[in-house]
C-alpha cells in the first residue's frame, strides 16, 4: 500500500507545469540508476563574452551538468553557442565523460559527435554564492580537432588538470585562465 502512495506522489513531483514531465535520472541525484549513488556533480548555465580567441566580442551560451557515481562513472550532458561575426551561430552538443574536481575549479571532457576526434574540453570555476562572491568563471571549449590534440585528449584533460596547453602556432603555450570567462547571467556549482 505505501509503495502505491509513493508512485503518483514522485510523479507529481516530477511534473513541470508545462505538462511536460522530467525524467527521473535528471530530477534527483539520489534516483540514479546502477551507478549508485552521485559522490561529486557539476551543473551549469549562463552566458559569457570572450575577449580572445575567434569570435572574440561575441557572447557564447552555455549548459552543463556532470555526475560522477559511486562507481567512478560519469555521466552528463553539455550545450554551446557561440555567436558568429558573419552573424548566426555555431552550436555545439555532446556528452560528459569525465571531470577532476580541485578546489573550486574542474576540468571537464566531454564527446563531441560531430567532431573527428571527438574529443572537447574546458574548465569551470565556482566561485561561491550571494552578493559577495566574485562571478563563476567558463572556459572556452577546447576541440581537439581545432587544435591538432589526439584521440584521448579529454581524458587526458581530466586526469592532468593542466594549468596550460600548447596550441600551436600561431597561439604556443598558453593558460588556461586566459580563456576562463565571467559567467553572465547564469551560476555554476561545484558539488562533492
Amino acid at each position: 500500500m505505501f509503495r502505491l502512495a509513493v508512485v503518483p506522489l514522485l510523479a507529481l513531483a516530477l511534473a513541470c507545469s508545462d505538462g511536460s514531465v522530467v525524467q527521473p535520472d535528471d530530477a534527483s541525484p539520489l534516483l540514479a540508476r546502477g551507478a549508485g549513488p552521485v559522490v561529486e556533480m557539476v551543473t551549469g548555465s549562463g552566458h559569457f563574452v570572450p575577449n580572445v580567441g575567434v569570435n572574440a566580442g561575441l557572447w557564447r551560451t552555455f549548459s552543463m551538468t556532470a555526475r560522477k557515481y559511486a562507481d567512478g562513472s560519469v555521466s552528463g550532458t553539455y550545450n554551446r553557442v557561440a555567436h558568429l561575426e558573419e552573424g548566426g551561430v555555431a552550436k555545439g552538443h555532446g556528452t560528459v565523460m569525465c571531470f577532476t574536481i580541485v578546489g573550486n575549479k574542474t576540468w571537464i571532457g566531454g564527446m563531441d559527435p560531430d567532431a573527428n576526434p571527438p574529443d572537447v574540453a574546458w574548465q569551470v570555476v565556482d566561485n561561491g554564492e550571494g552578493v559577495g562572491a566574485d562571478p563563476d568563471q567558463a572556459g572556452l571549449q577546447i576541440g581537439a580537432a581545432d587544435f591538432g590534440f589526439p584521440a584521448g585528449f579529454a581524458q587526458d584533460f581530466c586526469d592532468e588538470q593542466p594549468e596550460e596547453l600548447d596550441f600551436g602556432p600561431p597561439f604556443g603555450v598558453t593558460p588556461l585562465w586566459v580563456i576562463l570567462f565571467d559567467v553572465e547571467g547564469g551560476n555554476i556549482q561545484i558539488k562533492n
